[in-house]
């Protein structure tokens, strides 16, 4: 049996294998870091 490891960072972050190949996402959404951070700024946000 394979344990498979989530990581979480400051409860916003999280990093599982099965979801978005393993990806840093938003903690319960699958949105990943790298869009979320590219779509702020092009919105001018940063």
């Amino acid at each position: 049996m394979n344990a498979i490891a989530s990581y979480y960072f400051n409860d916003r972050i999280s990093i599982h294998p099965d979801i978005c190949n393993g990806k840093p996402t938003l903690r319960g959404k699958r949105i990943t870091l790298s869009s979320f951070s590219e779509r702020t700024r092009s919105a001018g946000f940063i």
